[in-house]
């Protein structure tokens, strides 16, 4: 019998409002003005394709200029190094992925356990389509420790709503048990990029081990609490 708990409406709403909070510090809302930061939207969205297409060691000042009909003197204004850029670009696909995941919360049926469930299977069927930023973002963070860490704590940032399901879901469970948890999600989703990009062509076989490892995920849950 399952050991996981029954909703807890004021848990998700406060998960939610954390989420709220990531949302508002995506920087392009940040701008003081209207042009500031429709201007900032525009550059971070084309840092993020470049980035997605070319890596960060092939994304340029010259390419997201490319893409944003803008020169580099007006990209500079905002951004002085690429380092900066980087890291406010990473800021707001996080903001991007706190209004999915709000999205999802809002879908739940105030039901922490269908929350993360539906989470989860979000960040599984995702992988077949982000790896390549996935596999871009670990390689500039561990090419470039210093400027990295700002990126790792904008992505560890997404993983707390994971941690934070699990607490409601057992609100015994100690803090150690749920880092340990999350970090288990964490590298079965990270090990699926890796695999998504060396199978190239392989998408029927991929499509099913996600299924695979969404319920490998799940089982794993119930069986952790159940020895609590």
């Amino acid at each position: 019998m399952s050991t996981l708990k029954s909703p807890n409406n004021q848990g998700l709403q406060d998960i939610i409002l954390y989420l709220n909070g990531l949302q508002g510090g995506q920087p392009s809302r940040l701008a003081k003005t209207t042009k500031g930061a429709n201007t900032k939207a525009k550059i971070l969205e084309a840092c993020y394709l470049v980035f997605f297409e070319h890596g960060h060691k092939g994304m340029s000042f010259a390419k997201i200029g490319e893409k944003t009909d803008m020169t580099k003197g007006n990209i500079t204004y905002y951004y002085k190094t690429k380092a900066d850029l980087l890291e406010d670009m990473y800021n707001e696909v996080l903001g991007v992925f706190a209004t999915r995941l709000m999205q999802i919360l809002h879908q739940s049926e105030n039901d922490p356990k269908k929350a993360l469930a539906d989470v989860l299977n979000s960040i599984i069927r995702d992988s077949l389509t982000r790896y390549p930023f996935y596999m871009q973002t670990y390689g500039y963070v561990i090419s470039h420790k210093n400027t990295g860490i700002g990126i790792s704590n904008s992505y560890n940032k997404y993983w707390q709503v994971v941690s934070r399901l699990l607490q409601l879901l057992h609100p015994q469970a100690s803090d150690a048990k749920i880092q340990e948890l999350t970090l288990y999600i964490r590298s079965m989703a990270h090990g699926l990029n890796v695999l998504n990009g060396m199978s190239a062509g392989n998408e029927k076989a991929l499509r099913a081990l996600q299924k695979t490892i969404n319920a490998r995920i799940w089982n794993a849950i119930e069986f952790e609490f159940a020895k609590q």
